[in-house]
């Protein structure tokens, strides 16, 4: 219901100006809109040491090398949710068999490139059986660990802006766009 932006200044945030306005109890949410990882790494900082009491989430527009360097627990205490375009689902009863079978055939696990080439070509496959039916109209669909969802690309052809949600779960990664 509101919307407050708070600019660096100097290259930072002080978490006097993040404290400014927020009341115990209410849900709070922080967008960071930055690649500096100064600033990221600052305002992260002063999101984590926020009274326990504040319910906050920090969300960004891309995982990127700028949260690289953050402690995954500084990320999990503040909720950190961010888009992609894969969920490296390990229990996915499907990929468990897909692993399998790469593991008889090739005598190794398959690489995060396998399962994308393998998701990629499947989802075309199974789009392009559809005859009446063009592939920016079929929706989403998703494999694996990837999610597809073709529209126009203003340069022409297709591209896809299907996506996951995720956020940190303790130390590890849960799909929440479900």
């Amino acid at each position: 219901q509101k919307i407050k932006i708070i600019q660096s200044k100097k290259g930072y945030i002080t978490s006097g100006r993040l404290k400014e306005g927020l009341v115990p109890e209410e849900e709070v949410w922080f967008v960071l809109v930055t690649q500096n990882e100064v600033l990221t790494a600052d305002v992260v900082q002063n999101i984590g040491v926020l009274p326990e009491d504040i319910n906050l989430t920090l969300f960004a527009f891309d995982m990127g090398k700028v949260y690289e360097k953050i402690d995954n627990r500084k990320l999990a205490r503040i909720k950190f949710h961010y888009p992609s375009y894969s969920f490296q689902n390990y229990e996915n009863k499907s990929f468990e068999q897909f692993s399998k079978t790469y593991q008889q055939k090739y005598n190794g696990l398959p690489s995060e490139y396998s399962v994308k080439g393998f998701d990629l070509t499947y989802d075309m496959l199974v789009r392009l059986s559809e005859d009446s039916v063009e592939l920016k109209d079929q929706g989403y669909s998703e494999r694996l660990w990837n999610k597809f969802n073709y529209a126009d690309n203003p340069g022409g052809g297709l591209e896809n802006h299907g996506i996951y949600i995720l956020a940190y779960d303790g130390l590890s990664h849960k799909n929440v766009s479900q």
